[in-house]
């Protein structure tokens, strides 16, 4: 969570003026953290939360919170086996790491399984596993900018990759085309408006914003009014809508047989089938790069799904 800069806590009068950033210094004590108004460049700009959440029960709570500028892999790494730990004592057991896809979060991942295409590795307090997968809101933006960068240089400069698989193009364009046809009827047919089709810093943020325009509404409208162009483009929004179906059904997967392992099995052939027919057709890596998504998204994509299929 980002935090107003400039402000600093006066214990003196417990006045709150603001935050002191978690230096490396304190990070294993965190009781032994001080603010205080010496050295501006100590300021925090966020606030790191833990926040845990029962697998089977109603409950959750935030654990802990750190002020910080920029909290680092290591110091992540080494926050969140002392939460652990923690928890472990008052007789929780910890089964499942969930953050978003920042660079330190995916090292963090990384130092402990070893790879950022595993999802799991050893809990020395319970002696069995703990896994890891991307925050599904988070992952669902992600999708949803890959698809808002694809489009041609030509027609704006914004666009920084062309996506492109068997030979059709999935184009941001092609979600634009519904938001005009939308504005011109009388009964909406899908949830697209102007805030969805005019990103800002503000309105990225949101993920219902990219849960609308990634949906089987938005395709269903592409195949009626425009179904040959559009194709691959539409392909790709139900993939996508599909998995944020699944990871936002509140009915929990009790059996390898339900139907959702299957989707999701479904959904990682489609993207892996996607950048092995790029790997066929384009062989400079940075040409392949161009006409997929983003290396960071694949990744939580592989672990979000993978860390399901194993746990």
């Amino acid at each position: 969570m980002k935090i107003k800069e400039g402000l600093v806590f006066d214990q003196k009068n417990w006045e709150l003026v603001g935050f002191t950033d978690l230096s490396e210094t304190n990070i294993t004590d965190p009781i032994a953290i001080v603010a205080t108004t010496d050295g501006v460049d100590n300021l925090a700009t966020h606030v790191l939360k833990f926040f845990f959440r029962s697998t089977f029960f109603n409950f959750d709570f935030p654990c802990a919170f750190f002020l910080t500028r920029n909290t680092t892999s290591t110091q992540l790494n080494r926050l969140f086996w002392l939460g652990v730990s923690m928890l472990h004592t008052y007789g929780f057991d910890v089964i499942i790491s969930c953050c978003d896809g920042a660079s330190s979060n995916r090292t963090f991942i990384e130092m402990n399984s070893g790879d950022s295409s595993k999802c799991s590795c050893h809990n020395p307090f319970t002696g069995k596993p703990i896994f890891f997968f991307s925050d599904p809101p988070h992952l669902i933006k992600k999708l949803r900018n890959n698809l808002y960068s694809s489009g041609h240089k030509s027609e704006h400069a914004r666009y920084t990759r062309t996506l492109l698989l068997k030979e059709n193009y999935i184009l941001w364009n092609h979600v634009y085309a519904v938001y005009q046809r939308e504005s011109k009827r009388h009964l909406y047919v899908t949830d697209l408006r102007k805030a969805h089709v005019t990103i800002d810093s503000l309105s990225k943020m949101r993920a219902k914003l990219a849960v609308q325009i990634l949906s089987e509404k938005v395709e269903k409208e592409m195949k009626e009014c425009d179904k040959e162009a559009t194709e691959e483009t539409r392909n790709y929004i139900l993939a996508c809508a599909t998995f944020w179906n699944v990871f936002n059904d509140p009915t929990p997967i009790r059996t390898k047989t339900d139907q959702r392992i299957t989707q999701l099995n479904d959904i990682l052939n489609y993207f892996m089938t996607w950048q092995e027919w790029l790997s066929q057709k384009f062989k400079n890596k940075t040409d392949q790069a161009q006409h997929f998504i983003s290396w960071q998204t694949i990744t939580d994509l592989k672990v979000s799904i993978k860390c399901l299929f194993y746990s």
